[in-house]
C-alpha cells in the first residue's frame, strides 16, 4: 500500500483527527527535507571556509619562512660588515690604514 492509500484508510477509520495527523506528517516530512538541505549547505560552507583558512595559514607559513630566510641573510651580512669594520678599526689603531705610513714602515 502506498502512503496515499494508508492516508485514505486512516481518514475513513478515524475521521478528522487522522486528517490532522496526515497534514502534520506531510508538513513534518517537508520540514525535515528543508533542514537536510540547509544542513548540507552549512556543511559545504564550513568546508569551504576550512579550506580557505588552511590556505591562509599555508600562505602565512610560507611568508614567515621567507622572512626568516631574509633575516638570516641580513644577520650574515651584518656579521660580515662587523668583521670588516673591526679589521679596519684594527688597521687604524695600528696606523696601517694610511698608505703613507705603510710606505714609511716598509722603507724603514
Amino acid at each position: 500500500m502506498t502512503e496515499a492509500h494508508v492516508a485514505i484508510e486512516l481518514v475513513k477509520a478515524f475521521g478528522f483527527p487522522a486528517l490532522l495527523f496526515i497534514v502534520w506528517y506531510v508538513y513534518h516530512r517537508a520540514e525535515n527535507e528543508k533542514w537536510k538541505i540547509y544542513l548540507e549547505q552549512v556543511k559545504d560552507d564550513h568546508a569551504k571556509r576550512f579550506e580557505e583558512f588552511n590556505r591562509i595559514i599555508e600562505q602565512q607559513e610560507a611568508t614567515r619562512n621567507q622572512i626568516f630566510k631574509l633575516l638570516q641573510d641580513a644577520i650574515e651580512a651584518t656579521n660580515y660588515h662587523s668583521n670588516i669594520i673591526a679589521r679596519i678599526e684594527q688597521k687604524v689603531d695600528t696606523n696601517q690604514f694610511c698608505p703613507l705610513v705603510r710606505k714609511e714602515k716598509a722603507g724603514s
